[in-house]
């Protein structure tokens, strides 16, 4: 789960294929200004502190995990947005 988003078919087949994270992105950051502000509402916070610009999959799946943890947590009322935003840090 903490490796999907939502992405239409043509770009995952054309444009991203079997490319390295750092790759694609680095080439939609050239054309998309607000690539970081979409990322972060599939709950990739920081692309670099998630290790996709390092294409560390080992690290993404925690960080994104751990994010997608938090969003729940406090959908189900069981924190609040600022204890899931300062648990996302400390868990860094």
């Amino acid at each position: 789960m903490a490796n999907i988003t939502l992405i239409d078919g043509y770009s995952n087949k054309h444009r991203i294929g079997a490319k390295a994270p750092s790759e694609y992105l680095g080439k939609f950051a050239k054309t998309n200004e607000s690539l970081a502000t979409t990322l972060q509402t599939h709950l990739i916070r920081d692309m670099m502190n998630y290790g996709v610009t390092s294409d560390n999959y080992e690290r993404f799946i925690k960080c994104r995990a751990r994010a997608i943890a938090h969003a729940l947590n406090v959908k189900l009322m069981s924190m609040t947005a600022l204890q899931a935003a300062e648990a996302e840090k400390r868990d860094e």
